[in-house]
């Protein structure tokens, strides 16, 4: 009976994230009841929670993977503002990310710099695919 109550109250707290009445919002808590690991996860969209669902050990841990793959090859990547290589050097890897909310910044002499926001929730590879625009003259 717990199991079922855990969804209701997650849905509860979606209602009063902030931004979740705007474009969106996405949650992910974990704990411990009665011994044994909890994660519940989703995300909510107009104040509506969609895909919350919760899991016990077979949940993803830590660190979820992000994937780059950006033309120049040459560009810089950032991720939170900190260097994480060239495009080139990031290609076909899985990069670790912390659980949660990140920017990843690409950029490259000659080209628009560009920003990507992303949520990493450990369920599957965060993969940003792009090509640099020229910078207008």
């Amino acid at each position: 009976m717990r199991t079922r109550a855990v969804p209701a109250l997650v849905m509860l707290i979606a209602l009063a994230l902030p931004g979740a009445a705007g474009a969106g919002a996405a949650f992910v808590f974990r704990g411990s009841s009665g011994g044994s690991k909890i994660t519940v996860a989703g995300f909510a969209v107009g104040g509506i929670p969609l895909g919350v669902g919760t899991s016990g050990e077979g949940w993803y841990e830590d660190p979820a993977t992000l994937i780059v793959d950006v033309a120049p090859h040459g560009a810089q990547v950032f991720l939170d503002g900190r260097p994480l290589g060239t495009a080139g050097e990031l290609v076909a890897q899985a990069v670790p990310v912390a659980l949660g909310a990140h920017v990843l910044q690409i950029q490259a002499p000659g080209y628009r710099t560009r920003s990507w926001p992303f949520y990493a929730d450990g369920t599957f590879p965060v993969r940003v695919r792009a090509i640099l625009p020229p910078e207008s003259r």
